[in-house]
């Protein structure tokens, strides 16, 4: 019995200090947040995994939760978190951006770089019938761990990329990826 409540002890204080809920997920404001803005398509057979991608969306809001939860992680101080911040709204303002993570069984199609050929990436607004091509598809920046804290849905099998678009008019985007495994959309209101 003492050692039941000892480790229950030990799991309150850890999920404390960062904000667990009971199934494990983080539950702070930025996670709850980066929930809403995250979209998933999976694809399997028998043998093997066709896909499982999973994005979410750079929202000027998702980013300022971001900016927060860093500053909180980090203990970052005031003229750290103003920079950041400025950063992250100026980048808002020009781009929508997603951070795209890709697994498939198969090594060529794990690729989505507009070079690879065998995804198209294009985003599409709610008041336009053109969809537009990214302006830039590379490698999510940072070490493996940060990222897999600030996007839970990363996988040490995926690949995982920042996708950046130059900014579209309206609230209402889509985002398709379309290949020889299938046509893939993933919107957001």
């Amino acid at each position: 019995m003492k050692k039941i409540l000892v480790c229950l002890c030990l799991l309150l204080s850890m999920a404390c200090a960062r904000k667990i809920a009971a199934n494990g997920e983080p539950s702070s404001r930025y996670h709850t947040t980066l929930r809403h803005h995250t979209k998933e398509h999976k694809s399997y057979t028998m043998e093997k995994v066709l896909y499982k991608t999973s994005i979410a969306y750079k929202s000027c809001d998702l980013r300022k939760a971001y900016v927060e939860e860093y500053a909180d992680v980090y203990k970052s101080n005031s003229s750290d978190i103003e920079k950041m911040m400025a950063e992250e709204m100026a980048d808002c303002e020009k781009y929508d951006a997603f951070v795209v993570a890709h697994f498939a069984s198969d090594k060529e199609t794990r690729r989505i770089e507009t070079k690879s050929g065998v995804w198209k990436v294009t985003l599409l607004s709610a008041g336009s019938s053109d969809a537009v091509a990214p302006e830039s598809v590379m490698a999510l920046p940072g070490e493996r761990p940060v990222s897999e804290y600030f996007y839970p849905f990363i996988s040490p099998w995926s690949r995982t990329y920042l996708v950046k678009f130059p900014k579209q008019p309206g609230n209402a985007l889509t985002l398709n990826m379309d290949g020889i495994e299938g046509n893939l959309q993933f919107s957001w209101k």
